[in-house]
């Protein structure tokens, strides 16, 4: 059962972070089209206000998925 349960919140956890932080700054691109400069330029706004623990989350995020 945890795991089970632990797996279905980490990817939904991933997908959240996903959706708020970088899904809105790359648009509609194809997913073939992404490359890790559109996301790091996506990442960007983050850094301006200090989020750095976000930020390597979400590159961790990235990486799992598999998007650069």
């Amino acid at each position: 059962w945890f795991a089970v349960k632990k797996a279905k919140v980490t990817a939904d956890g991933i997908w959240r972070s996903l959706a708020l932080h970088i899904f809105p700054g790359v648009g509609k691109v194809s997913i073939h089209q992404l490359k890790a400069p559109l996301i790091v330029s996506t990442s960007k706004a983050l850094v301006q206000i200090s989020q750095l623990e976000t930020i390597n989350r979400l590159g961790q995020c990235v990486n799992c998925v598999g998007l650069s």
